[in-house]
């Protein structure tokens, strides 16, 4: 039986068994040749590739579907070689090699080829990012451009903010089809370039860029999602020149939000498109607009935030990425957010704002007002009242008194007022925790950031209790990497040679620091997930998991995530989705990794159906020389 009469027979989910095995797949290739059932034979290969025989034939044949494509076929066969965590690492190169081909032909197949090209580098999995740029400006000028070209365009300009890139969108405009999807595109690029700047004149002005975009693109009676983005983004002007909204105005944005996301979310594709807490960011958002309206005075840096996580929100992307930046033997799914998510972060303090709106002229606010802008300015980073009059606890005396940093102590402050039976909790978690130096300070920032940016939904409601035991880690790992490794008084754990010592030694060790630091730690938890936890610290609203291991030969970051990272993180299937891998090193250093070295943070996905974590890994360096051996 030919695959072909095995295709007509199919039900169900194809297998490269029930198509008649590989070689008689391989065997058909000139047979499907512009045959749209090529998709589903790609469908077998990629979910079986694991157990074939012969993957460079299999290869062969995946890139000589992608060359005999067809405009039918393309998108859905893209978009399963794209997704394939096992099969893209692998095809990558003669993959970016045949779409580069084929973005020289005409119409969709054409499009669809840029778009898949753009994911591809857009996951660090392409080489000729250059050259994609350059195609994508020329084929902008195309009569038979379509709505692919148009998403391929967006995300380069989010990801490369190349004005050209940018002119190529803007010539779309002209084009009946695309008109609206170009506009909507620009529009949410000039609102990324609002969220970026730290002066509110030029804040204004990318804004009202924005509004004549969604202008654009809401003259299309169907885009209710500019019409959203029109009345909000009016809203937020109006904020930042230290206007109220009145009640009726801000009944109306709502109402456009609602319908907004009741319906409609915009032209969307398989791999960009609104995730699943953009309903949360929308209402954060109309919370802040509210806030300026009942308190009437205002904090624009957290509602040009917000502005920002909700466009950021609506364009986040789901590619399979590659962790390593370069060639690399392993692809990982991820949800990969538009930079505006950090730039907003970075925004100008309140205080300039404030300061600006105190020094406006013909200020309409009364005296009381004023005068309580002003009391705030005195109290430095306090932040406002909320509408009902209860005050919130000031920022700087909870980070005083708990060690945290700026955005911990945020999250503490908002927790606090909601609960304030927590903060004797916080308090606690500080008692035996001094502040960590510059050094130690900086790294762990870094890896809460990296933390928060791969843990599925960020670590904002656990980021105290994660902080807490980074930073122990943080101190556990920079004590011994100053220590010396042979004496009678090196720690039990370092050596030179075999018998090399057991991973419970370590994991003794950091757990005895952990205890003595005033954590709920213990060893050997057996665990809800099966087997034995190695090391874990439970508090009050969440546990996190620490799994010790160890190597005696030389292992890269990625080939020990390869190893260990699922172990490690299905010990914390039940809770928050972040874990530690703590691997004691012997494989013989000349030199050591410093502090920062040490460390790695990446995202792991055991299965499409399951959060996304952030798995941190800190190599334990137990086998290196002494820094006077580099010295000849």
């Amino acid at each position: 039986m030919s695959v072909l009469d095995a295709l007509d027979k199919l039900e169900g989910t194809p297998t490269v068994s029930a198509l008649g095995g590989e070689n008689a797949i391989y065997a058909s290739r000139d047979v499907l040749a512009g045959d749209s059932r090529v998709v589903e034979v790609t469908v077998a290969l990629c979910n079986g590739w694991g157990s074939l025989d012969d993957r460079d034939t299999a290869t062969t044949f995946l890139i000589r579907a992608v060359e005999d494509v067809t405009p039918f076929s393309a998108r859905d066969l893209f978009d399963v070689l794209l997704n394939s965590e096992e099969v893209l690492p692998v095809i990558s190169k003669p993959f970016e090699g045949a779409l580069r081909k084929l973005a020289g032909r005409t119409g969709l197949v054409r499009d669809f080829a840029l778009e898949a090209w753009t994911r591809l580098a857009l996951g660090d999995w392409a080489s000729k990012t250059l050259q994609l740029r350059a195609a994508l400006e020329d084929c902008s000028e195309a009569e038979d451009a379509s709505h692919p070209l148009v998403r391929a365009l967006g995300a380069a300009l989010s990801r490369w903010h190349d004005d050209s890139l940018r002119d190529a969108l803007e010539s779309l405009i002209s084009h009946d089809d695309l008109d609206s999807d170009a506009a909507m595109e620009l529009g949410l690029y000039s609102v990324a370039c609002a969220a970026a700047q730290t002066d509110v004149e030029e804040v204004r002005e990318k804004l009202a860029e924005a509004r004549r975009w969604f202008d654009v693109a809401r003259s299309d009676g169907a885009r209710s999602d500019a019409v959203a983005f029109d009345a909000v983004v009016g809203g937020v002007i109006d904020q930042t020149r230290g206007m109220e909204l009145p009640a009726n105005r801000y009944e109306a944005i709502c109402n456009s939000v609602y319908t907004y996301l009741d319906g409609f979310i915009g032209v969307a594709s398989g791999w960009r498109f609104p995730r699943a807490n953009t309903t949360t960011a929308w209402m954060d958002l109309l919370s802040q607009l509210n806030q300026a309206s009942t308190d009437r005075w205002y904090d624009p840096p957290r509602t040009i935030e917000s502005l920002a996580l909700a466009m950021a929100a609506e364009r986040t992307m789901t590619l399979v990425i590659n962790p390593g930046g370069v060639a690399s033997q392993i692809g990982m799914r991820a949800l990969v957010q538009p930079q505006v998510e950090s730039l907003a972060r970075e925004n100008g303090q309140v205080l300039f704002h404030l300061k600006r709106w105190l020094a406006t002229e013909n200020n309409a606010a009364d005296d009381k007002v004023q005068d309580a802008v002003r009391e705030l300015l005195a109290q430095l980073e306090a932040l406002p009242p909320k509408a009902q009059g209860e005050s919130r606890p000031e920022l700087d005396t909870i980070r005083e008194r708990l060690h945290l940093d700026s955005e911990a102590a945020r999250v503490v402050a908002e927790a606090v007022e909601a609960t304030p039976e927590l903060l004797p909790i916080y308090e606690n978690l500080a008692l035996y925790t001094s502040p960590p130096r510059y050094s130690e300070q900086d790294l762990l920032e870094q890896l809460l950031g990296d933390c928060d940016e791969h843990a599925e939904g960020g670590i904002a409601p656990y980021r105290v209790e994660l902080g807490q035991v980074m930073n122990q880690l943080v101190r556990f790992a920079s004590f011994y990497l100053d220590a010396g490794q042979s004496g009678e008084r090196a720690a039990q754990w370092f050596a030179s040679k075999k018998p090399w010592p057991a991973e419970h030694q370590i994991a003794d060790d950091l757990n005895g620091k952990l205890c003595m630091a005033g954590f709920n730690s213990i060893v050997e938890r057996p665990n809800t997930a099966g087997g034995r936890l190695d090391i874990a610290v439970s508090f009050q609203r969440c546990r996190i998991c620490i799994e010790v291991k160890r190597v005696t030969t030389t292992r890269t970051n990625e080939q020990l995530m390869d190893s260990y990272g699922a172990q490690a993180v299905q010990y914390a299937a039940t809770d928050i989705p972040v874990a530690f891998l703590v691997v004691a090193d012997y494989a013989r250093r000349a030199t050591r990794l410093d502090l920062t070295g040490a460390f790695d943070v990446c995202p792991v996905r055991l299965h499409t159906a399951s959060r996304q974590h952030a798995l941190t890994t800190l190599r334990m360096q137990a086998n290196v020389a002494s820094p006077s051996s580099a010295s000849r």
